[in-house]
């Protein structure tokens, strides 16, 4: 997760930081990544070309700095959460409601994640790839705690993740169902088709 600095010298820095993330976001999200370019983000945040390479050396830094405080800051506080939980029950609730009420939150980012992944090359690829993996190891061994026959949990934790991380293409808050409504929707599928699986033999 990108560390913002709470000492008082620091707070300027953290909030253009942050508010460069925001519009880099909305940016790319809108736009696409290849199809975005920095001008567009200079114009967005009121900061100047120059400057803006004070807080990254070029747009595929950016993307990786996007992706790397989305995917630490959703898997701190899921891990954090998860401390707390008694049984594998509640900690599928907990892995669902956390990373929903994130994304619900961070909706540009959640399509970034999720179109944009191949956009990133060698290191700052390699090092999101295993974040990434880390955080999915998580559910799955949710999922093998729920129901032990399962000894591949590939399809059934992609499945999940499947119906939480296309929210972003359907979710309204204006009209849509709100997050807990979501969350309990997506949980209830999700714990029905782990407690009944059953891999048939061809």
């Amino acid at each position: 997760m990108i560390q913002f600095t709470k000492d008082t010298a620091s707070e300027k820095y953290n909030t253009r930081l942050q508010t460069i993330f925001n519009a880099a976001s909305e940016i790319f999200a809108e736009k696409g990544y290849h199809q975005a370019s920095i001008r567009n983000i200079a114009k967005a945040t009121g900061v100047s070309l120059g400057h803006l390479y004070y807080y990254f050396s070029n747009k595929e830094e950016l993307l990786y700095k996007i992706s790397l405080n989305c995917f630490e800051s959703v898997k701190f506080s899921c891990v954090e959460k998860l401390e707390s939980a008694t049984d594998s029950e509640e900690r599928l609730l907990i892995f669902i409601e956390n990373h929903v009420s994130y994304f619900v939150n961070h909706l540009n980012e959640m399509k970034i994640l999720a179109h944009e992944s191949d956009s990133l090359t060698g290191d700052f690829n390699e090092e999101i790839l295993e974040i990434k993996r880390n955080y999915i190891s998580i559910l799955e061994a949710i999922v093998m705690e729920i129901n032990p026959k399962i000894t591949d949990p590939t399809i059934i934790t992609f499945s999940i993740f499947g119906m939480m991380n296309w929210i972003y293409t359907w979710y309204n808050p204006k009209i849509s169902s709100g997050i807990s409504q979501i969350v309990e929707t997506i949980f209830q599928m999700a714990i029905s088709g782990i407690k009944n699986f059953e891999l048939k033999k061809n």
